[in-house]
């Protein structure tokens, strides 16, 4: 059960680093866009 936890762990963790730096590449674009 640790070992499962731990890999749904990781997969979670890397899904909010791929969604958070997506969302940082579109704030930039917006920013230059606006500017």
């Amino acid at each position: 059960d640790f070992a499962l936890s731990g890999q749904l762990g990781e997969v979670l963790i890397r899904c909010n680093n791929v969604l958070y730096i997506r969302g940082v590449e579109e704030e930039k674009e917006d920013g230059e866009i606006r500017e």
